[in-house]
């Protein structure tokens, strides 16, 4: 239940990115929303599987967890057409951004994830070593993206 608030929490708020976000990183934001709620999705429904709960609240759970991103871009278009400026749209998505970190390692190194693995300290070492380095290739991403002008050429 955890990580489907959590996740929930970070969809709303990727939602909200979208909705407030200019017509020409709409697509852009789409792409993104869709290339990752599979695989929140996937983990929402393994842990709700796993917690042995009952099928009809497992339907309300993943039913409100795929409401929640249109519910965000409803909220967002209707708060958009009262012009909020670039920095409430920036904050948005910079919440969303963080909301997935956050989630992303809680459920790699705390709960469910290296620490609770029944691994060997071999195992266990490589798995923190595969996130380190996951966050890694997402800052220097962002980095060449930032520093090279790519943004700011597709605005």
């Amino acid at each position: 239940a955890v990580t489907t608030i959590a996740l929930s929490m970070h969809s709303i708020f990727a939602g909200l990115a979208l909705g407030l976000g200019e017509w020409s990183q709409a697509l852009a934001l789409f792409i993104a929303i869709i290339a990752h709620k599979w695989s929140a999705a996937l983990a929402i429904g393994i842990q709700l599987v796993e917690g042995g709960i009952g099928l009809w609240v497992q339907a309300l759970w993943v039913t409100g967890f795929a409401l929640v991103t249109p519910i965000g871009i409803a909220i967002g278009l209707g708060v958009s057409s009262a012009n909020i400026n670039k920095i409430a749209e920036g904050t948005v998505q910079t919440l969303a951004a963080g909301m997935l970190a956050f989630v992303g390692s809680v459920g790699s190194i705390g709960v469910g994830g290296v620490t609770k693995a029944r691994a060997s300290w071999g195992t266990k070492w490589l798995m923190f070593l595969a996130y380190v380095c996951g966050y890694a290739t997402m800052v220097i991403i962002s980095a060449i993206i930032t520093f090279t002008g790519v943004h700011e050429a597709a605005h």
